[in-house]
């Protein structure tokens, strides 16, 4: 059986090209992950709202954010 890939050179050619920079205005969030939840709890603040049944997006949107200002910091 024949695998047809792209050459190796041609994926990183294509990776250099998007490689994600981060620059002064973007905004950050940090979400911290592990296999057990409540051990990552500490680290992934979100405002208590009392309905627990959020989707990813609400729950991505309550998240707090940085943002990058001209030193980069």
């Amino acid at each position: 059986m024949v695998y047809l890939q792209p050459d190796s050179t041609q994926i990183k050619s294509i990776y250099d090209q998007h490689v994600p920079k981060i620059q002064p205005n973007d905004i950050l969030t940090i979400s911290v992950t592990a296999a057990d939840p409540k051990v990552t709890a500490p680290f992934n603040l979100i405002s208590s709202l009392p309905n627990t049944n959020m989707s990813q997006s609400a729950d991505l949107a309550l998240r707090p954010t940085y943002t990058v200002d001209d030193q980069g910091i």
